[in-house]
């Protein structure tokens, strides 16, 4: 985009004078409002799926400004060296209330996730194969149109998000998927995308268009929308056929969360250790899991917890022990009068043992006693099942069977309580009471989730839990599975993690699906996925739905078909002066203005249209089609802009004309309902 464009097709000295000193001025509404059509396109588009009112957007430190990653992260430098030519923003959560959630993330040029850093380090795999630098082992979304895949003749369709893998003959550098909007407040980040044929020399074109929203919801907690959009009146045919997704192709670096946490359909604060780790290639059906799955650090062996001592005053005459346990006694005590008053228990030199009742023993010594004290662990016997109620906010009671009184408590660290019959578990963060008429504890688990946890006579096993985790939250559809186990050699560091949708999208409709990652100690987030699950949303839109959705229009403006801006408003007195409106287009694709238009740039030229290839090298005897790639210019790699949906060759005239985004400064619509 070259701003200011048209102003130098005016004649006037004056009036360019008067242009210069306000150049900054009009330069800066002009971004505004390319930023807010961008920003238009983007929110119409996600109005398919709104924010959860679970998520209660969070501000986050934003960057666009690129900087090296940490060397924590430990990136494969061969790889590391591409990182800057796919950075397209950072998003940081630094929780002040806890750090365990915490969590840094930046998303490539696609709209992807290929760095993800949390208080266990970094989840990403190191990027160690060659070919596929930050664009394979990646969180990202893949679509896939079997009619057309044939890998036994050497024809893979797969389209990435992330970007197309790197063959040296045909790149010089790696093609990462081009953005075509983006905007991000401190709370959420929307972009779009092209998605690329990952697989290249191709014979295949692209007709996805990739949707991604980030949002913080807080507490370790961030909601990710995908979109995939099946663009019905991409420039090249055959028609493209979807039907097969992942959402998203993922994973975690395996040295850094090597535990896998898998849940249970009834109950899905159950959680099962995979071990070992398969080998990748293994599956299970969505709904036969609790809605989500936990990569975690591995259970530290080296640190026990040592519950606190109590100590019971005995007392023994001659070895034996008379402790106020009460039992029967073979002494005939019949002319005797016995109290059996416990508090009145006393020791003398002459009473002998005596009984009042066939039931009841009160026993005395006839020789002096000695008080002897024991020491030992308090054990945690449940008294009662489903006894457990809250006291306060977050502080449970639960019956035990002791009755030693211990009011003390522990509040140095998080705590797990296990149940050593079933192996179920919740996390603690702290001690109220060890024992006060039952034990007080602080947590996040329910009621519900304790009393399922224990029942009366188990004994809880308590450890220490400083264990961090990272949870995938994909729901429990019917037409999904998870795909996951670990790829390659220990050297990729890997374990994959993939949601497959089976669905078929054809051309015009659009899939959706929203879910979340949450990120903290896995007792934390095991409760807020069990809950976070049911937020999950995924479906999919047809044609005419997609196109009956509301959107707001877009004015194409121009004085000599050279140049030209786009409004939002109607009017043409907020662009430059003799501007007329050159054609019309929508946020949306309607059922008239339904074909892309995008702005093409390679180096100093410049496309307006719905090819996105046609820079491209021409098409010779291969058939390969090469949209990472600019005609005679090796050095130089495309750049998209999309600027919404117009009618098929509506806007022809500005096919060679340059888009000024300062040529138009109006304010737009601040939301549809605005519009209306």
């Amino acid at each position: 985009m070259h701003a200011f464009c048209c102003y130098l097709c005016l004649s006037s000295v004056v009036l360019l004078t008067a242009i210069a000193s306000s150049k900054s001025v009009l330069l800066a509404r002009g971004l505004l409002e390319h930023e807010s059509i961008q920003q238009a396109i983007l929110e119409d588009f996600f109005q398919v799926v709104p924010v959860s009112d679970a998520c209660k957007a969070t501000a986050t430190e934003l960057s666009f400004e690129h900087t090296p990653p940490s060397s924590l992260s430990n990136f494969n430098p061969e790889n590391l060296r591409h990182e800057k030519d796919l950075f397209l923003v950072e998003m940081f959560y630094p929780s002040e209330e806890n750090t365990n959630q915490t969590w840094r993330l930046r998303l490539g040029t696609g709209g992807n996730v290929y760095s993800f850093y949390g208080k266990y380090g970094e989840a990403i795999p190191p990027q160690f194969p060659s070919h596929a630098p930050f664009m394979d082992e990646v969180w990202q979304n893949v679509a896939v149109d079997h009619s057309q895949h044939n890998p036994s003749l050497g024809r893979k369709y797969f389209v990435h998000q992330a970007g197309a893998y790197f063959n040296g003959q045909e790149l010089k550098k790696p093609f990462y998927s081009p953005t075509l909007a983006v905007k991000c407040t401190p709370e959420q980040c929307m972009v779009a995308s092209y998605g690329t044929q990952a697989h290249i020399p191709t014979t295949f074109v692209s007709s996805t268009l990739f949707f991604t929203r980030y949002v913080n919801c807080g507490q370790g907690v961030l909601e990710i929308t995908s979109m995939i959009y099946n663009h019905e009146k991409h420039s090249q045919r055959p028609r493209h056929y979807l039907d097969h997704f992942n959402i998203p192709w993922g994973g975690v670096r395996t040295s850094t969360l090597p535990d896998m946490l898998m849940t249970d359909p009834k109950d899905p604060t159950l959680l099962t250790h995979l071990a070992p780790l398969p080998r990748f290639g293994a599956a299970l059906q969505l709904a036969d899991t609790g809605g989500y799955t936990i990569f975690a650090t591995p259970a530290r062996k080296d640190e026990s917890f040592e519950m606190p001592f109590i100590v019971e005053e005995q007392e023994e005459e001659d070895g034996v022990v008379q402790d106020g346990v009460f039992g029967n006694s073979t002494v005939d005590n019949s002319a005797y009068n016995c109290n059996l008053n416990v508090a009145s228990f006393v020791t003398n030199t002459d009473a002998v043992a005596c009984i009042d009742d066939a039931t009841s023993v009160c026993v005395t010594n006839t020789k002096k006693k000695k008080k002897k004290k024991k020491k030992s662990h308090l054990k945690l016997i449940v008294a009662e099942s489903n006894a457990c109620k809250e006291t306060a906010s977050q502080v449970m009671m639960l019956p035990l069977t002791s009755t030693i009184v211990f009011p003390k408590g522990h509040h140095q660290s998080p705590l797990l309580f296990i149940n050593a019959r079933t192996g179920h578990s919740i996390e603690v963060d702290s001690i109220e009471h060890w024992n006060q008429d039952g034990i007080f504890f602080r947590t996040a688990a329910t009621v519900k989730e304790i009393n399922s946890a224990f029942a009366a006579g188990d004994e809880i096993i308590v450890e220490k839990h400083d264990r961090l985790g990272l949870a995938y939250v994909h729901g429990k559809y019917e037409n999904s599975l998870l795909k996951y186990g670990v790829a390659g050699n220990s050297a990729r560091d890997y374990t994959v993690f993939a949601v497959i949708v089976k669905d078929i999208v054809s051309p015009g409709e659009m899939l959706y699906k929203r879910q979340y990652v949450i990120t903290g100690t896995v007792g934390d987030i095991k409760s807020k996925s069990s809950s976070f699950s049911h937020e999950v949303n995924q479906g999919k839109h047809t044609g005419e739905e997609v196109t009956s959705m509301l959107s707001r229009p877009l004015y194409f403006f121009t004085t000599d078909f050279a140049c030209f801006g786009l409004s939002m408003d109607y009017d043409s007195f907020s662009c430059q002066s003799d501007a007329k409106l050159a054609c019309l287009g929508s946020t949306m694709p309607t059922e008239t203005l339904n074909s892309m238009l995008f702005v093409v740039e390679c180096g100093d030229k410049h496309y307006v249209g719905h090819d996105a290839y046609h820079f491209s090298p021409k098409k010779i005897a291969d058939e390969i089609i090469r949209l990472y790639a600019c005609d005679s210019m090796p050095d130089i790699t495309p750049k998209f802009t999309l600027l919404g949906f117009v009618e098929e060759d509506g806007c022809k005239r500005l096919e060679g004309a340059t888009y000024d985004s300062s040529f138009c400064s109006s304010t737009k619509p601040s939301s549809i309902e605005d519009e209306l």
